[in-house]
């Protein structure tokens, strides 16, 4: 379960940069 948390917690720190790269451009 935690395995999964930690993956979780990772796309969305992925998309929350791909986010800020988009308001950057």
């Amino acid at each position: 379960e935690w395995r999964f948390n930690h993956s979780e917690i990772k796309v969305q720190f992925s998309i929350l940069k791909q986010l800020v790269k988009q308001n950057l451009f």
